[in-house]
């Protein structure tokens, strides 16, 4: 099946199984869009609500947008990441409060929600990586003293993009600079 003349998709669908192959053009905006059918075809219903909230979510973006760059903005494949991540983020944070008021059931619903949302985040990467970058980069900016925590911070979470929890990088950098 040919999209707009430039992404190809093929979608096979075996039982409860589906494999989707895409091309390097197609948008992660338009890959929700497909996984959304796929899931609804399959009747994955947990699957299609959270890729449902999170098109909400991306729309919503785009919406609040519009008004600073031209009325047919569409986010990038960067900023859908980073909505994602926002979005991945208040889950956590649910899930631990749930679990701290005794509801496990509910803070299952919210990891599960996360755990789908996954494939759609960069990959994060490994501790021993974080902690080379983050002392290269105390280095680089001269961070002698947790004082200089807002600006190692900044830096690092400007380079990595999403592809690291904030907190775990905020304890690398406070036992580096400590």
């Amino acid at each position: 099946m040919i999209l707009d003349g430039k992404i190809k998709v093929l979608i096979e669908i075996l039982g409860n199984l589906s494999l989707c192959y895409f091309d390097q053009t197609m948008s992660l905006r338009d890959q929700i869009d497909i996984d959304i059918k796929t899931s609804m075809k399959n009747g994955d219903d947990a699957k299609r609500d959270t890729l449902r909230m999170v098109k909400s979510k991306v729309l919503e973006a785009e919406v609040s947008s519009r008004a600073k760059k031209g009325r047919d903005y569409r986010l990038s494949n960067s900023e859908v990441q980073q909505v994602i991540n926002s979005y991945v983020k208040k889950l956590r944070q649910a899930a631990e409060a749930y679990q701290t008021g005794g509801r496990a059931d509910l803070s299952s619903k919210e990891l599960s929600e996360i755990e789908i949302l996954g494939p759609y985040l960069p990959e994060e990467l490994p501790e021993e990586h974080l902690r080379k970058l983050i002392s290269q980069i105390v280095a680089e900016t001269g961070a002698s003293s947790t004082q200089d925590m807002g600006l190692v911070m900044k830096t690092v979470m400007g380079r990595l993009k999403g592809q690291a929890d904030g907190r775990l990088v905020s304890q690398i950098a406070q036992e580096l600079l400590s």
